[in-house]
């Protein structure tokens, strides 16, 4: 639902808050959010005029999400916690071939949409010192 009253800021209203924005000039986000359907949140996203930075895929640390940029430029890393993984466990999942690849495309493809290259940069994924 959005509010354009007078002498209020337009917001929308969605499930768990309120996102206030102004008539401001545009000044482009990046947002994360936590969702119950992060394919679903994407689907409604693009239904809506957004348009997918990142498809939707799992990460080894128990989450699944994609980015879109709506049409104000705002980039939106929308997520779903689907398990709850350990972060040792984590970083031995970052060694298989599935989470590695959905590391290196969610890098690359944020990358290329924040500098206007073509092709992004990604690099392997350092696990903290203890």
């Amino acid at each position: 639902m959005s509010n354009r009253d007078p002498g209020r800021h337009p917001s929308r209203t969605m499930p768990g808050g309120v996102l206030w924005r102004s008539d401001w000039p545009v000044m482009p986000s990046l947002l994360r959010i936590y969702v119950p359907d992060a394919d679903a949140a994407v689907a409604a996203a693009v239904a809506h005029g957004a348009q997918v930075v990142t498809e939707v895929s799992d990460s080894a640390w128990g989450d699944r999400g994609g980015r879109v940029r709506d049409p104000l430029g705002n980039i939106w890393w929308v997520v779903s916690r689907v398990e709850d993984v350990a972060p040792d466990l984590a970083w031995e999942r970052m060694a298989e071939p599935k989470y590695a690849e959905a590391m290196r495309v969610a890098q690359e493809t944020l990358d290329a949409e924040l500098s206007g290259r073509d092709a992004g940069v990604a690099s392997p994924p350092l696990r903290p010192n203890p």
